[in-house]
């Protein structure tokens, strides 16, 4: 607007004697027509980002849907988690878990593209025994790499003295002292049963612990935990979008 003020009222005599070539220029630009043409544009202009003004969401009522799609999926992540830990709870009780609280039952969730685990949930009557230590485990690492090459694992023969059990821990399944360290439950027997999915990928373990090295019988206790994997396999695959993996939530910087 202000330059086509400027082109109404300057006197363009002197440029006409200096620029005689292009006197053509300047007789168009004289024209006071070349003045509406820009008023026309000004107001298309302002009607066209008054039109998006309204029409379109405010910076403020997008991020209140976006909080509002957030607390969604967080509740169905909460729900997932809940049913889940519903699922393995039972799985527990027909297993056999002593409510002497001298086992637990957890379920490690298999990261592909990182060759690890993550514990989703872990049950036990004693509190204490659901402690979780450390987030991550190796998929190449002790008894969970056992399992994930042979599909079962079993091992009641852990030493009771905790300087011979680490020892036996190294030898057998290359566990150093400080990984042995971090544990939160001194097992003097563990199993492991690998589920897999519908396409035979396996994706998760379900892992049984006691502190006593005679608590269940071997041949049971596998029975009863490839029926509760291939259940979770089914349970896992329908809520895989939904499972609240430490990776996503260190990416949300939580």
């Amino acid at each position: 607007m202000a330059f086509s003020g400027f082109v109404v009222t300057f006197d363009f005599s002197k440029q006409r004697i200096e620029y005689p070539d292009l006197s053509w220029l300047i007789d168009i630009v004289e024209q006071h027509w070349v003045f509406w043409v820009f008023v026309a544009c000004a107001i298309s202009a302002f009607c066209v980002n008054l039109f998006l003004a309204v029409t379109s969401p405010s910076r403020l009522s997008l991020q209140s849907a976006l909080n509002k799609q957030k607390a969604e999926i967080e509740a169905i992540t909460d729900h997932v988690v809940f049913c889940v830990d519903g699922f393995i709870w039972e799985q527990a009780k027909r297993a056999g878990v002593s409510v002497t609280g001298a086992s637990r039952i957890s379920l490690y969730v298999h990261e592909p593209a990182e060759s690890r685990f993550f514990c989703l949930v872990r049950k036990s009557y004693n509190t204490k025994l659901e402690k979780k230590g450390r987030t991550f485990f190796a998929d190449d690492e002790g008894c969970l790499a056992k399992a994930w090459e042979q599909d079962w694992h079993f091992d009641n023969g852990f030493p009771d003295d905790d300087k011979a059990n680490a020892e036996y821990q190294k030898s057998e399944y290359g566990i150093s002292k400080g990984t042995f360290s971090q544990l939160t439950m001194p097992s003097k027997l563990i199993a492991v049963k690998k589920v897999v999915d519908r396409n035979d990928r396996p994706i998760a373990l379900i892992v049984v612990e006691s502190t006593k090295s005679n608590e269940f019988d071997e041949n049971d206790l596998q029975c009863a935990l490839t029926i509760a994997a291939t259940d979770c396999a089914h349970l896992l695959t329908v809520w895989k979008d939904h499972l609240p993996t430490p990776s996503a939530a260190q990416d949300e910087g939580l």
